[in-house]
């Protein structure tokens, strides 16, 4: 196939954030091309970048061997390029053909064109013709959808966006979505969408792009780190075809652990530690909390390393610091017990789905998706540290609010 879109090194956001940072990619002509990522990835940005509603600051975009980068919205759809926004874009008080023929507005004095445009559109969506007297209030959800793939067509587009179109549908419209799709890249078209649920997106699309997040402020970080972590880990586990985790049970896990009131010992004893040392498993969960500790609380941390805590460090270590252990073996708390907290003299806590020989958050159990919800509840640790010391962090509801959903 023919290249008809590519994008070299596109920078673009909203004044001056720069929310898609050196963005590659290419759609072929005839082709379906899919961008999944998470919510905040930039994924909508990158569509009103694309259809002008944005302009990017650097980079070039090329439709067809020529620039559209620094075009207008209104130039830029003249060239072919048409968006379907992502939810409740019809006019619900209008018909299903006037809410269709809205989308040859910019062509209405032809009419003759508009006629045979509408004859085409009505045989590659037949419920055009079917339902065009019903209000498109009236119709469902897939029904809505595809009337506004409808009203795309009206331009003779070449290339067309769309943004999630299996949002809010059931599983027998997302098939029909997906016919649908198919159908309009079977009669010349060339489709772009970004979607989050990868399931409706593998079998869609001929090309798939994963768009991540950038770097981002503290207070957003940790939570950004989990829904980025849990949007690939369920991506790749579809490939391979692993077991998936009930969404709704480790939702509920984790919003649990970020919101759960914590022991205000702990707290106030986490809050008068010159140093927060960390200790866990080697999945990452601990030394992502120790850089955490820096940004949300600005003490000194420091992330304990295997038998590193029990051979040598303690002799630097100081009683009013605090170590955190992040779901300990039994035979390391009794090393921690004995050199750390007998030895040293310091306060050791733990978190973990279980109780542990020393003060403990506890979380609520789910196998290997665990380690999401041991982030979550040392996420809503710091949190409270840095609450009680007056940091900069947002407002604490916000701070802890899981913002980015998952969907199957």
């Amino acid at each position: 196939m023919a290249t008809l879109l590519e994008l070299h090194g596109v920078v673009s956001g909203y004044h001056g954030a720069r929310v898609l940072q050196g963005v590659e990619m290419t759609a072929e002509r005839g082709s379906i091309t899919c961008i999944v990522g998470p919510n905040g990835a930039g994924k909508s940005t990158l569509l009103k970048t694309l259809s002008g509603v944005l302009q990017p600051t650097e980079g070039t975009i090329t439709l067809d061997g020529e620039r559209i980068d620094g075009l207008t919205s209104s130039e830029i759809l003249a060239k072919g390029v048409v968006q379907v926004p992502q939810a409740r874009a019809l006019f619900p008080s209008l018909t299903v053909r006037e809410n269709v023929l809205m989308g040859a507005y910019i062509i209405r004095r032809h009419r003759r064109l508009v006629r045979e445009r509408l004859d085409h559109v009505e045989e590659v969506i037949p419920i055009v013709r079917e339902r065009g007297a019903d209000k498109a209030g009236n119709l469902s959800g897939g029904q809505r959808r595809a009337v506004e793939f409808a009203r795309s067509l009206m331009l003779d587009p070449s290339m067309v966006l769309l943004d999630e179109p299996s949002l809010g549908l059931d599983p027998k419209s997302l098939a029909k979505v997906w016919e649908l799709i198919a159908r309009m890249r079977d009669h010349g078209r060339t489709i772009l969408l970004v979607e989050q649920n990868f399931r409706f997106a593998a079998p869609v699309a001929d090309r798939h792009y994963l768009l991540a997040c950038g770097p981002e402020r503290a207070v957003a970080a940790t939570k950004s780190v989990v829904e980025q972590a849990l949007f690939y880990d369920i991506l790749f586990r579809k490939l391979r075809g692993r077991p998936l985790p009930d969404l709704s049970r480790l939702a509920d896990a984790m919003g649990g652990a970020m919101e759960m009131k914590l022991p205000e010992e702990i707290v106030r004893r986490l809050v008068g530690s010159p140093t927060l040392f960390w200790a866990g498993r080697n999945n990452g969960v601990a030394e992502e909390l120790t850089l955490k500790s820096n940004e949300i609380t600005h003490k000194r941390s420091d992330y304990l390393e295997g038998t590193y805590a029990v051979h040598g460090i303690e002799e630097v270590m100081d009683a009013k610091d605090s170590v955190i252990v992040v779901d300990p073996f039994a035979d390391e708390e009794e090393k921690f017990r004995d050199v750390l907290a007998g030895g040293v003299g310091m306060s050791v806590f733990a978190i973990a789905d279980r109780e542990t020989a020393f003060p403990t958050v506890r979380i609520d159990s789910y196998g290997e998706f665990l380690p999401y919800i041991q982030l979550a509840a040392g996420w809503n640790l710091l949190v409270e540290i840095g609450v009680a010391l007056g940091r900069d962090i947002d407002k604490a509801e916000r701070a802890r609010k899981v913002g980015n959903e998952l969907n199957e």
